[in-house]
This record gives C-alpha cells, structure tokens and sequence, in this order.
C-alpha cells in the first residue's frame, strides 16, 4: 500500500488541476477581500452625502470658576471622531480577517474548489484507463480505493491550508497592523481544525460519489448539487419532523459546517462536530470501499 500512496502522492504534484484549484481560492479570497473595500468606499460615498456640514451648538453653563460664564462646543457629527463604533466602522474593519476565513471555508467556495478537484481526480482514471491498470498489476481493490481516498484527503487538506494562508497573507497587506492583532488565534486555531474534519468528511462523501458515477460530468454535478442543496432539503426535513422534537439538519455536516465561529469555539460543539464528521467520513469511505470491491471496472 505504500507503494500504491508513493504513486498517487506523484500523481498530485504532477496534477494541473491541483494548482488551478489553489489559484481559484486565492482568487476568490482576494475577490472577498475587494468585495469589502469596494463597500466600504461606497458607504464612505453616502456619508459624505449626507452631511450638512458643521453645526455649532452654543451650550452656556453658569460656572463660578469661569468668568464667562459660557462654554462653546463645536460638534461635527461625526462619531468617528470621537472613538466611533462598530457601526461607524469600515465594513473591511468590522469584518476582519477572521470574518474572511469564516466566509472561505464555511461558505461554499472552499467545498465547491475541493469537491471539483477530488471529482477530477478520482473520476479522471477511469476516462483514461489507469485505474485498471493499477487494479491489473495485482494489487487489492481496498488498497487502491483506500489509497485513493487518502490521496485526496491530502490533498483537500493542503488547498484548506493555503485559503486560509491567503486570507492571512491578503489580509495582512490590505487591512495592515489592525488586520492582524484583530485575530483571536486560540479561536482561529479551534475553528480551522473543525472546518477541516468537516472537509474531511466531504472529501469522503464526495470520493464516494466519484465511484459511484464513474462520470465526470455526474459526478461534479452531483457534488456541487450536495454542497449548494442539502442544507435546504435538511431545513424541509427539520419542517417534517417538527412534532416529533428531532432536527436532521443537526446530524449534516454542512449545516454544522455554517455555525458562526463564536459557537464554533465551544467545547461542547467541537466534540459533537468531530464525532459527526468522524461517522460521516467512515460510512462515505466504507460504502466506497464495498461498491469498488464489487463493481466492475471498464
């Protein structure tokens, strides 16, 4: 089996789709990042507009130790001038770099980039005829199928890593010294490690489905359906079970996967996610495993 990891582990580096994917994410995250400067230009555009200029309120105060008895204040209106808030914040600043993380990898765009990479992936060998040839030289269908599956976790595993290494690396040059010490890295740390067994687990179903259609078009079609639909026919499944107090959409891991980075970083949360992103991957890998060995491979 090493052998067999030796060689798909050649096969990634070698794989074109593996950079174009990583270059996708850094360009949505930069994307993402502009998105937010563009806004905060266009919020700055309105609030030029709507001022009416400086107005001066005469505020007279009886005050023994002033002789004049009147103390005058200039008030532009302006709250940014006095400190601010968080409304008063530019949205680039109110989101932040962790915002843009959360978005990247939360969101769709880390799911969509890695299920198409693992569909090109998987399904590529089938198209050309590789995969019978390594099924041919004797070694066993578990071991390829396994092997497979562990190339693309690897995979999906470095590409995570350098989207949230572009968010950082982005937001460091655009949003400079406060970008960075706005970051909490005890919670950055806590939500990347779930946001990545939540990838895993993805990564496992979508291999899964590569096995299954065998067809490249079917087969990104239907992980890309997965990512974009599931959380809506969970949310009409919650509807269904109402009455009866249970909520599918708390055992799938992409609605878990959207749950803001505050809850995210509770301990109970991170147990619960890691043992439902463990049982999703086993039984993804598993029926993989099963329908491989039993197939055959034309």
């Amino acid at each position: 089996m090493l052998n067999l990891f030796r060689a798909e582990y050649y096969k990634l580096w070698k794989n074109k789709s593996f950079y174009i994917c990583a270059l996708i994410g850094a360009g949505l995250t930069l994307l993402l990042y502009s998105t937010l400067f563009l806004v905060d230009n266009l919020e700055k555009a309105e609030t030029q507009q709507g001022q009416g200029g400086v107005t001066i309120t005469a505020k007279v105060q009886e005050d023994t130790a002033s002789p004049e008895g009147a103390d005058i204040t200039a008030e532009t209106g302006n709250p940014q001038e006095t400190g601010g808030s968080a409304e008063t914040m530019p949205m680039s600043q109110r989101i932040g770099i962790m915002g843009v993380i959360e978005q990247m990898m939360s969101g769709s765009f880390a799911g969509f980039i890695i299920s198409i990479f693992v569909c090109i992936f998987v399904i590529g060998e089938y198209g050309n005829g590789a995969i019978k040839n390594v099924v041919g030289k004797g070694h066993s269908r578990k071991a390829v199928f396994l092997t497979k599956l562990l190339t693309v976790e690897l995979a999906a595993l470095l590409l995570n890593l350098m989207i949230v290494g572009a968010c950082l690396l982005f937001g460091a040059i655009l949003l400079g010294k406060d970008g960075i010490q706005s970051i909490h890295w005890a919670d950055l740390a806590a939500f990347t490690g779930i946001q990545l067994a939540f990838s895993a687990a993805l990564v496992s179903i979508v291999t899964w489905i590569g096995e299954l259609t065998r067809s490249l078009a079917a087969g990104i079609s239907l992980s890309l359906a997965l990512v974009m639909f599931s959380t809506s026919l969970t949310a009409g499944l919650d509807l269904v079970f109402h009455d009866l107090n249970w909520k599918p959409s708390s055992y799938w891991l992409l609605d878990l996967q959207t749950t803001p980075l505050a809850d995210v970083c509770q301990g109970d949360f991170i147990i619960r996610a890691a043992v439902i992103s463990l049982g999703w991957f086993l039984a993804a890998a598993l029926a993989g495993t099963l329908h491989f060995q039993k197939s055959d491979i034309k």
